[in-house]
């Protein structure tokens, strides 16, 4: 009986030392981290889901395994996001872990993360790209404020439109549409995006772009102004039709996005575009830059 009474009143106590680090209405999350030896680039920062509250922000101190204990509300979103300034993370022998009231949360192994990562902790669905809602096409209003991502996969080849210009909102909006989520930067700007839109009517916008019947897209939808950041906003995604132009690869005006045949012009003609014949190898500008000649300074 004894045994079962100190089980209990040891299972009490760290529960109440996990509670006792913060205070009531928040929860406790703990970093512990061991940087590479290039510690000095390593930062990170916790925030709302939309980055507009900074509820704390750290550096390693040096390069030795350390721990770091800081107080967020208990309901609601919260996102941690590291950085390191050179784009290679911890590697090759570093980690970090998350926890969340002594509970193992996230933890990346081997410190592979390139220029930043982000952890959502207690965030509903749609508020992340990895956690995005799946929609079709028709009229839509998000759950809530904020930003919220969307996953659309096509049926049809064609032009599409994402139209944020609905009567339910009062404030103007931004469209960011990716072609990927995994290590996706989330800037307010058209970074990593294959269209951006921030304009088109008084409160809204609109994006009219091609997208591949099949390929997954993520659509990310915000406000611009604080004054609507409570609000649901209202959209709608569109099939506008096939795209039409010349479907010969031997013409002058060949459209690779074509699918209903136009008129085509060939060479020789004197409409035939003057131009120098060139390709753009999409794969190879989408790499990030390696630049030569940058190297690390030692910490002194």
């Amino acid at each position: 009986m004894h045994k079962y009474l100190l089980l209990l009143l040891c299972n009490l106590l760290a529960f109440v030392s996990v509670q006792g680090q913060c205070p009531s209405g928040q929860k406790n999350i703990r970093l512990e981290i061991d940087p590479d030896q290039y510690w000095y680039e390593v930062s990170w920062m916790i925030t709302n889901s939309n980055g507009s509250v900074l509820y704390a922000n750290g550096e390693c101190l040096n390069e030795n395994i350390d721990t770091f204990n800081y107080c967020v509300p208990a309901d609601g979103c919260v996102v941690f996001r590291i950085k390191d300034t050179y784009g290679d993370g911890m590697l090759p022998n570093g980690f970090y872990k998350l926890y969340v009231n002594d509970i193992l949360y996230f933890e990346n192994p081997n410190g592979n993360y390139t220029y930043s990562e982000s952890t959502y902790l207690g965030c509903p669905p749609g508020t992340f790209c990895g956690s995005a809602l799946p929609i079709d096409t028709g009229y839509q209003v998000t759950p809530g404020g904020g930003e919220y991502w969307y996953h659309f996969v096509p049926e049809a080849n064609g032009t599409y439109e994402v139209n944020t210009c609905q009567p339910g909102n009062n404030c103007p909006s931004k469209i960011w549409v990716y072609d990927h989520c995994n290590n996706i930067s989330t800037n307010n700007d058209q970074t990593g995006t294959i269209f951006y839109a921030d304009a088109g009517c008084e409160n809204g916008a609109v994006a009219t772009l091609y997208l591949a019947a099949g390929t997954n897209y993520y659509i990310r939808l915000g406000f611009t102004e604080a004054a609507c950041i409570e609000d649901s906003l209202h959209f709608s995604v569109s099939y506008i039709g096939p795209v039409t132009g010349c479907t010969d690869p031997a013409a002058c005006n060949y459209n690779p996005l074509a699918s209903v045949s136009d008129t085509c012009i060939y060479p020789g003609d004197p409409e035939c575009p003057n131009a120098p014949d060139l390709v753009v190898l999409e794969h190879v500008l989408s790499q990030p830059l390696a630049l030569s000649g940058i190297c690390r300074i030692p910490a002194l």
